[in-house]
């Protein structure tokens, strides 16, 4: 049904009608992150007026667009900075990705200054180095994946039925928050719907026929395209960011601690791409 990419980690989608896949998922997909001056990598968690930009990617002209309320808009070339011209090396940079250490490179001040104009602090475009290759966490079966930027695994799948269960869930607090504002709160890059799912339908207190189904897949095919699971989401506090405005609100954490058990806050699933097809 959708396509997300999100080419700088934490900040707002940018939605495809298609999109070329590559080794570590979508092409540009978490190729960029924003690092605080302390060298963290900061995520709507710590920062969340990073929900307030909005990247896209322009593949003609090869470059990264930035736009934000209020400014003008900020553009980075596709390719790799050249960190040898501002007099240092691509070593020097690292941070800290889910317990990995990751090397980094400084897209220039120019950016820096555009980034520190929105969310009013000093902080820098980073890429990740091509020479560094992430790797997933290794899967029961023994394999892992290339890794971008991303937390945990190359893509997040999330089912319309099930956002809209969790929707009728939430009680009075539905009406503050749409069914397509809980899945931009939910990050994924492919939202599915049943063919068969009469989404018209109210749902009950009983789980509908097609809410959490996708927690039963093993495996998924879009196109010519095969995905392993790779497990569940757990969710945290970045749900509760309201992302338009950048506010924090109790929802839809709370319904879903609530409902899906206290210990595993868990919402759509990680999918890894399978390199070869087995015919």
């Amino acid at each position: 049904e959708a396509i997300f990419l999100y080419p700088v980690k934490s900040c707002a989608p940018f939605q495809v009608g298609s999109w070329s896949v590559g080794e570590k998922g979508f092409l540009y997909d978490r190729e960029w992150m924003v690092v605080s001056e302390r060298g963290s990598c900061l995520s709507q968690k710590q920062e969340p007026k990073l929900s307030q930009i909005v990247p896209s990617i322009d593949l003609q002209s090869q470059r990264l667009i930035l736009r934000a309320r209020g400014q003008e808009e900020c553009v980075v070339p596709l390719g790799q900075p050249n960190t040898m011209m501002m007099g240092c090396s691509w070593e020097s940079f690292s941070v800290r990705i889910c317990g990995d250490r990751v090397p980094w490179l400084d897209c220039g001040d120019e950016v820096a200054a555009w980034l520190r104009l929105v969310l009013g602090r000093d902080c820098r475009l980073a890429k990740q180095s091509p020479q560094h290759h992430r790797r997933t966490k290794m899967q029961p079966d023994g394999s892992s994946s290339a890794l971008s930027l991303a937390n945990e695994a190359q893509y997040l799948l999330i089912h319309r039925s099930s956002v809209e269960h969790l929707h009728q869930r939430m009680g009075v607090e539905r009406d503050k928050i749409s069914v397509e504002e809980l899945i931009y709160r939910f990050r994924p890059n492919l939202v599915v719907v049943s063919l068969s799912d009469n989404s018209t339908c109210t749902c009950s207190s009983d789980e509908p026929l097609f809410a959490y189904q996708e927690e039963h897949w093993k495996e998924v095919f879009v196109e010519n395209i095969h995905f392993k699971v790779s497990g569940p989401c757990q969710r945290c506090q970045m749900v509760c960011v309201d992302q338009r405005s950048g506010a924090r609100t109790p929802e839809p954490l709370k319904t879903l601690l609530a409902h899906r058990g206290s210990n595993a806050a868990s919402f759509g699933i990680y999918l890894t791409q399978e390199l070869h097809m087995h015919h």
